[in-house]
């Protein structure tokens, strides 16, 4: 166990409020944090996870997978949000002497958990997973966890889990934010002047769409601000292999998205 593990479970642990306690762990009862007898690390653990950045599909994509028959999967673990209101954010927030309290509002989010990475875990959410124990190591289990270039090559480099990554290009993520009414997109900032996190010969569609309405200025925000933290690229879109693949998906439905993870997932290759 790291000494940033020791921190958490002995000074930050006791700290976290009581529901958010009971939405990430008494809820996954395949889970502890410390070892115990029957559960091995989750690095050891034969897990998926479905990459994406906020209005790539995963969503819909697990919905999809969830009913596909002939996959077999538990989701036994904590999803990204129920781990960072666990860890990433009351560390940060012990380490800036701030009481522990949930946090709604999505660029503060992103802020503690830059910061949980700097100071705690170079390898940001995906190696706070690690710190996780469960007792299913040959079921094969999903979840959504991890985000951008330095997550996945923590993963790939660290455990055995495999990465399917959804890729769609910002424009579209843009235009899919804006058209979301999900409760937990809170931005308290609107501004939508700043686009430098666009593709040059983007900028000034954005702008136009923003203009007419097609594109809100709390997307842009939340994009932005995904950007800063995880980066604008997929890991490495040319390459398929037994542990990673980067599905391209701007022209497919949420059912053929599912479809040929589902295929990568049982067989190690797609059509």
């Amino acid at each position: 166990m790291s000494d940033s593990q020791s921190t958490y479970n002995h000074s930050v642990f006791p700290h976290v409020p009581d529901d958010v306690k009971q939405s990430a762990l008494k809820a996954y009862p395949h889970v502890r944090l410390r070892p115990t007898d029957g559960f091995v690390p989750l690095a050891e653990c034969n897990l998926v996870m479905l990459v994406g950045m906020t209005g790539s599909g995963k969503s819909t994509t697990l919905r999809h997978l969830r009913d596909d028959a002939t996959l077999e999967f538990i989701e036994a673990i904590p999803n990204r949000r129920q781990l960072a209101d666990l860890i990433l954010i009351p560390m940060a927030q012990h380490l800036k002497n701030e009481p522990i309290v949930p946090v709604k509002e999505r660029t503060a989010r992103f802020g503690y958990t830059r910061e949980f990475r700097a100071s705690f875990a170079p390898g940001g959410t995906a190696e706070a997973f690690t710190w996780l124990y469960c007792d299913l190591p040959d079921a094969l289990i999903f979840s959504e966890g991890v985000r951008g270039q330095n997550e996945i090559g923590y993963v790939l480099e660290n455990t055995r889990w495999r990465i399917a990554e959804l890729w769609v290009d910002p424009v579209t993520r843009l235009k899919r934010l804006s058209s979301r009414n999900d409760t937990f997109d809170r931005v308290t900032s609107a501004d939508a002047e700043d686009l430098s996190f666009l593709p040059d010969d983007r900028v000034e569609e954005v702008r136009t769409a923003l203009a007419i309405g097609t594109i809100t200025p709390e997307a842009v925000t939340t994009v932005r601000a995904e950007t800063i933290s995880y980066g604008n690229q997929p890991y490495d879109p040319h390459n398929q292999t037994e542990n990673y693949h980067c599905f391209i998906i701007d022209n497919l439905s949420s059912q053929a998205v599912a479809q040929q993870v589902s295929q990568w997932i049982r067989t190690g290759e797609i059509e």
